[in-house]
């Protein structure tokens, strides 16, 4: 894993209440759709908002399209209608 991505997960799941004490969480969960089950929940929201600003600020590519969490972040980049998809940034 990409040192800066396992930092960005560990300190985003620390924020969520420590409900994921290890960044291998997201990848190793493929059976649920999101951190919160069927649906997405806070822990998915304040999981993803560091993907978000890197997007918006750096076209570099934080993660490769078989990755567990590309997956679960074009789902949250979908959901509202695209909202997060929609807003300024680099594509991803």
């Amino acid at each position: 894993m990409d040192c800066f991505v396992a930092s960005l997960l560990a300190m985003t799941m620390v924020r969520a209440g420590g409900c994921f004490n290890d960044p291998k969480t997201l990848r190793t969960a493929p059976t649920r759709a999101f951190l919160g089950g069927d649906t997405p929940n806070y822990a998915d929201y304040i999981v993803f908002g560091p993907f978000q600003w890197a997007r918006v600020v750096s076209p570099f590519k934080l993660l490769a399209e078989e990755d567990p969490i590309y997956a679960w972040r074009e789902k949250l980049l979908d959901a509202f209608d695209g909202m997060a998809r929609k807003s300024p940034g680099y594509q991803v």
